[in-house]
């Protein structure tokens, strides 16, 4: 008897040790397969998030090289053909036409007047002071994904140099042909003179005054 008991003991040791064995690999493998699919979403977040970046990179790179031509331009009024060759490639194809009607309604009203006149758009046409702009500073994304950011601008009177203006304007930017260009400015100066709002009405408004 003592030789069964002993005998059917050591079977059911053996037996629960075969089990365990066989038990905690099916259970590390449930809970691999469980964890599986979580593992295999994060290249597609990371993916997800470089190609934003990139996109937003892109966006500012343009923004960046846009306004940096106009303040190297150190001009008023709208721009020549010279400076349209330049900004061509920087802008939308619907900010370039109503440039160009702007332009077109400029040049027949100078060659219209009988005596010299202001022209039709008078200073920095890009941004809210008449002056223009010096220097670059911020540009801050509205919204993820982002179509529209604010930028920083500064111009210091060089009679006063230790006071400068400071403001934000609002750039809209679209992509065309697989790259993102300038689409749109909105000009937000606090101050009570100069010109406000989205410089795409400002130009309709100039066409207009030569279609009446």
């Amino acid at each position: 008897m003592r030789c069964t008991s002993t005998r059917n003991w050591n079977l059911h040791r053996d037996l629960g040790r075969a089990l365990r064995l066989w038990v905690l690999p099916c259970v590390a493998l449930g809970v691999l397969a469980c964890t599986q699919p979580g593992r295999a979403g994060e290249p597609e977040a990371v993916a997800g998030a470089a190609a934003a970046t990139a996109e937003t990179e892109a966006q500012t790179k343009v923004i960046t090289d846009f306004y940096q031509l106009m303040i190297s331009f150190k001009t008023g009024g709208l721009p020549t053909p010279k400076q349209m060759e330049q900004i061509a490639p920087l802008i939308s194809k619907n900010l370039k036409a109503l440039l160009l009607k702007a332009i077109d309604a400029e040049d027949r009203y100078q060659k219209g007047l009988k005596e010299p006149a202001p022209p039709l758009v008078e200073g920095a046409f890009y941004c809210s002071l008449f002056e223009g702009a010096e220097r670059l500073g911020a540009i801050t994304p509205e919204g993820t994904p982002a179509t529209s950011f604010l930028v920083a601008l500064q111009w210091t009177d060089s009679s006063e140099p230790k006071q400068s203006t400071q403001w934000q304007d609002r750039v809209f930017v679209v992509k065309e042909e697989g790259k993102w260009v300038v689409d749109d400015l909105e000009l937000l100066g606090q101050w009570d003179f100069g010109p406000k709002g989205k410089l795409s009405y400002r130009l309709k408004f100039v066409a207009k005054q030569m279609e009446e």
